[in-house]
């Protein structure tokens, strides 16, 4: 990279893990935020780095898909092997960390939007928002701070959010540029083989295999104690007869509305001795999972073929297979299934969200502070967003006169521009 701009007003605020030397000609600015978490949490509790520094992973992989420079060999263990770049590999990083482990705070988030308007920022890229129904606009501390940087030349780019409703959409300021999650012509799934030869592909970051075919259940056979079969079938902690499973594939459902982990329905399904699980997901998020044990996720029609296989067949039988990288998947785009839906709850006559771009099964960068892994796959609008900031980014470098409203309009009413850069 070139030297740092002179014009650049911005500073690296050092703290734990976090030096001098952390900021480069790369990442040119790195500051960070507590006043909130301090004011309102026992801030002894704080289990991340006091310091610009990223604990959870999720600044790494948005600031590398929006601006990350050139990887020849990049992969997650394996999966999704080859070259890559952020949108923008030439442009630089500023670090703005206002959120902890309870979240994020209206004070900290202002003070980060004066510190980025000040240091001379181009755009400002926010992979996070508040829960919907969002507050009116000056109630609400990005709203307020992307309307004082839209006031000053900075297009400020946002998540829609990931309650995938109706209603749901949030950062609805039209001075800001809000942006979905969909999907791409590229998956990871694992095959599941059952015993009548017919194949489904099912959504998985599983490396693990089974080495040979297993009896699959329903999860609501395996019920144990208080727990009903309708309760287990969605394998509850605690809830699945050790004897009944144990050496079993698992068919378990997850909830539409469930905030439960399916990492950790997995588990429950190997600590009960199970080999392998048939995740029916209601939702159809279509998202991949590093599970515990060879495991997919399917769609409730999906499920509904395999359920119709166990309740029909005399020793249903079933293998699943690591996962595998997926090319040339259609339907592709579609929007994803988590991403936050209009209208407009405050002003439904401007529409949100403004664009749609790749957020589901991403792979980018990752903290080695989290699992000591370089890369990782991540799905929701926080990776979206900054593949719109990536898009935003080149338009200004061409055109550093537009103002944050041009650049917006482009990006939303052009599909051209991209091959002129």
């Amino acid at each position: 990279m070139p030297p740092v701009p002179p014009r650049w007003r911005g500073k690296c605020q050092l703290g734990e893990a976090f030096n001098a030397s952390s900021c480069n000609r790369k990442v040119i600015g790195a500051r960070y935020y507590m006043s909130g978490y301090e004011a309102e949490e026992d801030s002894s509790r704080i289990m991340s780095f006091r310091s610009p520094r990223d604990s959870s992973g999720h600044g790494s992989h948005t600031a590398s898909i929006a601006a990350g420079r050139y990887v020849t060999n990049m992969n997650y263990k394996g999966l999704a092997a080859g070259g890559a770049r952020g949108g923008a590999p030439m442009a630089r990083i500023a670090v703005y960390k206002t959120c902890w482990e309870s979240g994020c705070y209206d004070v900290d988030l202002l003070a980060a939007f004066d510190d980025a308007i000040r240091d001379g920022v181009h755009i400002l890229s926010v992979s996070l928002g508040p829960d919907a129904p969002q507050g009116d606009y000056f109630n609400d501390a990005i709203s307020i701070g992307s309307f004082h940087a839209a006031s000053r030349g900075v297009l400020v780019v946002a998540s829609v959010g990931n309650a995938g409703t109706r209603g749901s959409a949030t950062n609805l300021a039209p001075w800001m540029m809000t942006v979905g999650a969909s999907s791409m012509d590229r998956d990871f799934a694992s095959d599941i083989v059952l015993g009548n030869a017919t194949k489904f592909m099912g959504e998985s970051l599983s490396l693990s295999e089974m080495n040979a075919s297993a009896r699959i259940i329903y999860a609501s056979e395996a019920h144990a104690g208080y727990f009903t079969p309708y309760q287990s079938s969605y394998c509850l902690d605690g809830s699945l007869n050790v004897t009944k499973a144990r050496g079993k594939v698992l068919v378990c459902r997850h909830a539409e509305s469930s905030s439960e982990s399916k990492l950790a329905k997995s588990k429950i399904v190997k600590e009960a001795g199970g080999v392998g699980m048939v995740l029916i997901d209601e939702a159809d998020k279509d998202v991949a999972i590093p599970f515990a044990i060879p495991s997919a996720v399917v769609g409730r029609e999906m499920g509904r073929k395999i359920l119709s296989y166990i309740n029909n067949t005399r020793k249903p039988m079933s293998k699943i297979s690591r996962a595998k990288t997926v090319l040339g998947s259609q339907p592709a785009p579609r929007i994803a299934s988590f991403s936050s839906k209009g209208p407009n709850s405050l002003t439904p006559e401007i529409l949100k969200p403004d664009v749609a771009a790749p957020g589901l099964n991403i792979l980018a960068a990752w903290s080695p502070a989290d699992g000591k892994m370089q890369f990782n796959i991540l799905s929701g609008t926080s990776m979206s967003c900054p593949h719109i900031t990536g898009v935003a980014t080149l338009i200004k470098a061409v055109h550093p006169s537009w103002s944050p409203s041009a650049i917006k309009s482009a990006i939303m009413t052009t599909g051209k521009f991209l091959p002129t850069f």
